[in-house]
């Protein structure tokens, strides 16, 4: 007598679903797009949320903090925000989950001053080191439930042009994500995937087959993200790795689901970033229910998951591999 079959790995709603987009763009090689669609793409940069003046894209020397409130103002429930311009670049989505999901968001960014306190060159910003400092003293007095840390990471060389060595690296992030008290959860989110060809050029330029500018995986992502990610989950934070949900195994489409993937070679299109909220919404819940119970912000976060869907389960947080919680989460 044949044993009965294996149930099917259920995974939440949202990241299954924004998967089979990435899966099936992925897999079309002849897809075309509208020439409405092609002209926006040569807009590049502008296609990315720049915000208010409250992300000010040239800060000068101001090391002045200034907090940006998204979703849901009146919430029980904050999350602060901290980095680049690749924290500006999650507003579109971090809006839509608050104001469905019930939670504030406090965006503290900086453009081109990262969160991880490494020197790198050509860093011309006098006022980055003070403003970061600035920034983790006020997430600190603020007591979020949670402080996610979104920053680029591609090839950060020294001030003399090297390269940095691994343990150099993940000490500079390991110290990041180690800054705050047990009471606010750490979460570094990272896997947006960089563009070999800039879509602003490529898109307008292969509308017929706009595959011609997707990017292997190979080359969307360098060894500085996996280091990153050892170095945060050691220091006890939780990580998202949005890389499943933007590529399949082998490819980073420029289209998914008829919606312009990047804003220009680095960042999200607007549109892209608030089409990902409730797939990141759903991560930020798997963050609350794979925490241990007595972890700080992991209350919180379990609460979020509870407004997400009936198949938010540790179960299927841990099926979907989206998540990491270390054991020694903080």
């Amino acid at each position: 007598m044949m044993g009965a079959a294996s149930a099917a790995v259920v995974i939440p709603t949202h990241i299954a679903t924004q998967r089979n987009l990435v899966a099936s763009s992925a897999a079309n090689t002849n897809t075309s797009i509208s020439s409405s669609l092609a002209s926006q793409a040569a807009q590049g940069i502008s296609l990315m949320f720049w915000g208010t003046t409250c992300h000010p894209a040239n800060p000068g020397s101001s090391t002045t903090v200034s907090p940006c409130i998204y979703g849901q103002t009146s919430a029980s429930i904050t999350i602060d925000v901290f980095g680049d311009s690749f924290a500006q670049m999650l507003v579109p989505a971090l809006n839509q989950i608050g104001t469905t999901y019930h939670v504030k968001f406090v965006v503290l960014s900086r453009t081109g001053c990262s969160a991880f306190a490494a020197p790198v060159a050509n860093q011309n910003d006098a006022g980055c080191n003070a403003w970061r400092a600035n920034a983790v003293a006020y997430i600190k007095s603020s007591a979020p439930s949670a402080v996610i840390v979104d920053s680029i990471i591609r090839w950060p060389l020294m001030p003399n042009g090297t390269g940095y060595t691994w343990p150099a690296w993940r000490n500079y992030v390991a110290a990041t994500m180690s800054a705050f008290p047990t009471s606010i959860l750490p979460i570094l989110l990272t896997g947006s995937p960089g563009a070999t060809l800039d879509p602003s050029t490529c898109v307008p330029l292969h509308a017929n087959k706009v595959s011609l500018c997707n990017t292997a995986v190979s080359a969307a992502y360098t060894p500085f993200m996996a280091q990153s990610i050892s170095a945060a989950t050691t220091a006890g934070a939780a990580v998202i790795n949005l890389q499943s949900l933007l590529c399949s195994a082998t490819t980073c489409p420029a289209v998914i689901n008829g919606m312009l993937v990047h804003a220009e070679a680095q960042h999200l299109s607007s549109t892209m970033s608030a089409a990902m909220g409730p797939a990141i919404g759903d991560a930020l819940g798997c963050v609350g229910l794979l925490a241990p119970t007595a972890t700080g912000g992991a209350s919180a976060l379990r609460q979020v998951a509870s407004q997400i869907g009936v198949t938010e389960s540790a179960t299927t947080c841990r099926a979907s591999g989206l998540v990491t919680v270390p054991s020694n989460i903080r």
